[in-house]
């Protein structure tokens, strides 16, 4: 049992500093939220009226039942006090400061804010609210404060200075783009512009509690009466209060009642603020539509707009406030404010870490000393006045011992008559005052003595004439305290100290980490977050990322961990590969966690199934795909698709000179096909004829967006409560799902309704059709997987085909000598008549050139399996059950132990011997997967894509816009060009050969 009751009070004790540092986290939230809201086009002035009107939501429950019998009466000039309040600072402030943050960084924002110490005391001290005596320690240290504060922030608002690299931040910058001169301008304007803007906001923060510590005073000022009835008391606050209360409590149960009423009215908290919050929120939304007049800035979905409102005025106007009075309470406010340092620290880390903010010298130093001057030399002489001295407790008259009994260590006074200038000066040479408690009871009189209470925790002592005889700080220990008082502050006495020792440590542990890394080659593994941190810096360039990783490694393998059970190896080993996809195939199926993740969008189709279901879709289409006639129709319909549709296509852009985007078309131009060849149903997208087509085209990619989006989520959880609250990118997943499972669901019916006995075998879509228990979702799965393998894949490979000759013509000239050598063999044929399968199977230097382009840009650049049981990789590396084991194609065609020391080079000669092209092992070239799961239409790949590029070289030169820039990826299901493939057509002549030939002699 005294365990247990020790535990508990070390609990309470510890309960203000466990919420004070949630509080930090909870501001750093707010601002880093606030900023990716601005960041996507919020409004900040709706978003300040939104805040306030989550907050006195969040407020009104406890100001309106809680405290429904001590909510203050309004009066007039109450009213105008309260509404001028709200105007100078949430209002004003806070519209000023979300504005500044939106053209700056959390980071700056979050230093430049911390100005607000510094304005509030040079105008406390102007307004002669804050004694100045130049000859304490104290004072100086405030004076020095402030001037460095000041000039810090001039220097940050002026002057960045150089970067300060972390070491989670050296890959975290995007590649370097051509930007023109006069946005760096309009950056440093907006920049100058942020932090101004944030100036003026604390600026008029400070000038709040500048007047309300002003206006307050008559709620502050109040006599103290032995046994005064608390309604002759406007206001009674601090723990001075609370000792009263306890005082009063031996003397009349009643008494104790109103006193609890008077207190919890005086504590400032929920109804008080709810008032406020009040007159913000309408006064917001005043001045927002003065500012803005269109309706539309209000419109906010459920999304990231929704989410920083709901959150700072919930967590940070409403939750945040309340708590922080009642530490502030118990602890005082230098406790509050000690905190601050830490919410600087957290928005660092996190800016960096999200918006791979960059953090200057020009801001650093001054923000250091301001917070070493002022907040440490407050807290350690708190301390040591605390710690050696007590507390001096002078009684004017008869002092209940019951009081006393809860002040341990108590220097007092009993009855008699003192100087009181004498015992102040007195108490104050022997340096243990931390509150003087003057009391006296109704019979004899106060002489003309008085306390002032200020929020700032002063306590001042008048007399009758108005004479402030002396301020001294207020810091009450609570009641009840035992002997382990004075240890328990002696750990806490210096909450920035340990927050800085803590990030010293911090520092070196990762500092040394990150050297033993150097080492130990592979991602980078932190405690508990694991690869997190280097995972949210690069997963927009995650294949470079992790390409750069595995390169550095022995064996091209790295363990992979981060939060979410994502736990697993990521390899670009072809022993690994072999290892995986054939010697011990059973151990490394698709696995649950794959599956779940694309199960929406394919559901169980061929290439998101196991076990038995997969091996009955691939046994059914086998049969198809070795079959002659498929690929005589593959032909046929190959070359009706580019006579009728594509060509014309590009011959009016020739004539026109119109920029086309070549991903687009040739996207297109493969949905037609694979439609015709798998379900026989002709969409006629590429023509633009087909409505419907075009619909499902844009939902179709949109749908494997976000699916595979998925596979980036920062915790695995998040993407199931989106998709359970159905908000965000799960919504448009969804609305994108219904649109593609309705057009699939009409092709098979279309197909059910045109069977017919003697053709049903024409089509794949047919064969799937006639096998048992083939249900409707079954058949959608079959039809998605195709169009996804059908589709995506051969346009992916063939767009980055062209992108690559369009700067590489020697290579086209290869190509088309090579197709003019298979043209010369015919005999008594039109030079222009289409290819044929025998034909094809000759271009040998353009199949070369299609598998190089696929070696450095796979379409499906990574694969993931699970392992089922522990296994050990044939390089050594050790692999648990139920981890994911993905291989790296897109990695593997940069790697020199397997493609040589030219491996990141174009070099269709690598493939050909003696001028025959010669296939790869397909461990060292999986782009086609390999072992039982090898792709079926690996053949009929290579037939369309090479039909298709034979026939345009050979009549049209394809330039790339932009063929010096390699394209951004876009990790869809497959690899993609983000923002397309803008090209120019022209038409060949013979004279175009001529000029090809001799740029390339020259190149």
């Amino acid at each position: 049992m005294e365990g247990e009751a020790c535990s508990g009070s070390f609990f309470r004790r510890c309960m203000p500093y466990i919420a004070m540092i949630l509080l930090q986290f909870g501001y750093a939230g707010m601002i880093i939220i606030a900023k990716v809201s601005l960041n996507q086009g919020m409004n900040h002035y709706v978003l300040v009226v939104y805040k306030h009107v989550f907050a006195t939501a969040a407020i009104a429950p406890f100001a309106f039942v809680i405290e429904r019998e001590v909510r203050p009466k309004i009066a007039f000039l109450t009213f105008m006090q309260m509404f001028t309040l709200g105007l100078l600072g949430p209002v004003i402030d806070q519209n000023l400061y979300f504005a500044g943050l939106k053209f700056t960084t959390p980071t700056y924002a979050c230093a430049i804010s911390n100005l607000l110490p510094a304005m509030t005391f040079v105008m406390a001290a102007i307004f002669r609210m804050e004694k100045l005596d130049i000859r304490k320690l104290r004072c100086q240290a405030k004076v020095i404060g402030t001037v460095v504060m000041v000039a810090g922030a001039i220097l940050m608002a002026l002057y960045k200075g150089q970067v300060i690299n972390f070491f989670w931040s050296k890959n975290m910058h995007h590649p370097k783009t051509h930007v023109p001169e006069n946005t760096n301008d309009s950056s440093e304007k907006d920049w100058v512009k942020g932090s101004i803007l944030v100036m003026i906001s604390t600026f008029s923060w400070a000038c709040f509690f500048i007047l309300q510590c002003e206006k307050g005073k008559d709620l502050w000022i109040c006599p103290i009466y032995y046994d005064v009835d608390p309604s002759e008391v406007r206001h009674q606050t601090g723990a001075f209060g609370v000792a009263l209360a306890k005082h009063e409590q031996i003397r009349s149960k009643e008494k104790v009642q109103k006193w609890r009423l008077a207190l919890r009215q005086a504590a400032d908290l929920s109804g008080w603020h709810f008032i406020q919050q009040g007159f913000v929120s309408g006064t917001s939304a005043v001045v927002t539509f003065v500012v803005e007049h269109k309706f539309s800035v209000w419109s906010i979905g459920w999304d990231m707009n929704l989410l920083s409102a709901a959150y700072a005025g919930i967590v940070c106007s409403g939750i945040a406030y309340y708590v922080q009075g009642v530490v502030m309470q118990r602890k005082g406010p230098v406790f509050v404010t000690a905190f601050n340092p830490l919410l600087m620290l957290i928005v660092v880390i996190m800016d960096s870490f999200i918006f791979a903010g960059n953090i200057y010298l020009g801001g650093t130093i001054p923000e250091s000393m301001w917070m070493i001057i002022t907040q440490q030399l407050s807290t350690l002489r708190t301390f040591i006045t605390r710690k050696t001295k007590g507390l001096f407790v002078w009684t004017y008259s008869d002092f209940n011992e019951e009081l006393l009994s809860v002040i341990p260590n108590a220097h007092y006074y009993r009855r008699g008559t003192y100087d009181l200038k004498k015992i102040v000066e007195y108490a104050k040479n022997k340096d243990f005052i931390s509150i003087i408690v003057v009391h006296t009871n109704r019979r004899e009189p106060a002489h003309g003595l008085e306390i002032t209470y200020h929020k700032s925790s002063l306590v001042g002592i008048r007399t009758n004439e108005g004479e402030l005889l002396e301020m001294v700080e207020f810091k009450f220990l609570a009641t009840n305290l035992s002997h382990n008082t004075y240890t328990m502050e002696f750990l806490f006495f210096s909450t920035e100290l340990i927050f800085l020792l803590l990030s010293l440590l911090l520092f070196l542990y990762l500092y040394l980490h990150s050297h033993t890394q150097k080492h130990n080659k592979g991602f980078k593994i932190y405690p508990l977050v694991g690869a997190l941190p280097d995972f949210l810096i690069n997963r927009h360039r995650f294949l470079e990322w992790t390409t750069h990783v595995l390169r550095d490694c022995p064996t091209n393998t790295s363990v992979f961990f981060r939060p979410g059970k994502v736990h697993g190896i990521i390899t670009a080993n072809p022993d690994n590969v072999e290892h995986m996809l054939k010697t011990n195939f059973e151990n490394y199926p698709k696995g649950e966690r794959f599956i779940s993740l694309l199960q929406d969008f394919l559901g169980r189709g061929i290439f998101n199934s196991d076990g038995e279901l997969w091996k009955v879709q691939r046994k059914t289409a086998s049969y198809e795909f070795n079959t002659k006639s498929l690929r005589n129709f593959v032909m046929e319909n190959v070359t009706v698709h580019l006579d009728t549709r594509l060509l014309p296509i590009f011959s009016k852009a020739s004539e026109t000179d119109n920029i086309l985007d070549l991903q687009d078309l040739l996207e297109r131009f493969s949905f037609d096909n694979i439609c015709k060849l798998a379900f026989n149903v002709d969409p006629d997208c590429l023509r633009g004829d087909s409505t419907t087509g075009a619909e499902f085209m844009k939902a179709f990619e949109d749908a494997a967006l976000m699916s595979s989006g998925r596979f980036m989520c920062i915790l695995p959880i998040w993407f199931k409560i989106k998709k359970l609250l159905n908000f965000g990118t799960e919504r448009r997943l969804r609305e994108s799902i219904n649109t593609v499972h309705a057009f699939a669901d009409k092709i098979i019916k279309f197909r059910m309704e045109a069977k017919d006995p003697n053709n049903h075998n024409q089509d794949l879509l047919s064969r799937f059709i006639g096998t048992p228990d083939a249900s409707p979702e079954f058949l959608r799965d079959i039809v998605i997987s195709f169009i996804l393998a059908g589709r995506d894949t051969t346009s992916s490979a063939l767009s980055w085909l062209f992108w690559i000759l369009s700067s590489r013509p020697n290579v086209q000239k290869k190509i088309l000598d090579e197709i003019e050598t298979v043209r010369s063999r015919r005999s008594g044929e039109l030079s222009r008549a289409k290819f044929a399968y025998e034909e094809l199977k000759e271009m040998h230097y353009l199949h070369a050139a299609i598998s190089e382009t696929m070696r450095l840009y796979p379409p499906v650049p990574v694969d993931t399996k699970e392992c089922l049981y522990d296994d050990v990789l044939p390089d050594g590396t050790v692999i648990k059950k139920d981890w994911f084991l993905t291989y790296h194609t897109y990695a593997m065609g940069r790697m020199e132990n397997v493609w040589g020391k030219d491996c990141c080079e174009f070099k269709p000669e690598r493939w050909l011997e003696n001028g025959v092209y010669c296939a790869e092992s397909p461990f060292r070239f999986p782009v086609f997967h390999a072992g039982p799961r090898m792709c079926l239409g690996k053949d009929m790949a290579y037939i369309q894509m090479k039909s298709i590029a034979a026939c345009v070289m050979e009549r049209f030169e394809i330039e790339a816009v932009d063929k010096d820039t390699c394209p951004e990826h876009l990790l869809s299901l497959t690899l993609r060009m983000k923002g397309g493939l803008p090209v120019k057509v022209r038409a060949r002549t013979t004279r175009d050969a001529t000029c090809a030939a001799t740029a390339s002699v020259f190149t």
